[in-house]
């Protein structure tokens, strides 16, 4: 059984896999925590362009 994770799921994932705190990783993305942690909770979503600019910020292929 095969499923995708959604961009908050997958933003945690990496977040995670770098080993950085929520607040470091707001900061890497130019986010205040407050507004981080809603996004990995789910809470609100990102649109495409903010989505770009984080892989971008990760290096990350935008499909990852």
């Amino acid at each position: 059984m095969s499923f995708k994770l959604k961009a908050h799921e997958r933003l945690r994932r990496v977040r995670e896999i770098r080993n950085m705190s929520q607040a470091e990783f707001a900061e890497m993305l130019g986010l205040s925590p407050a507004a981080y942690g809603r996004l990995e909770r789910g809470e609100t979503q990102t649109d495409f362009d903010q989505l770009q600019r984080f892989a971008e910020v990760l290096n990350v292929p935008i499909s990852d």
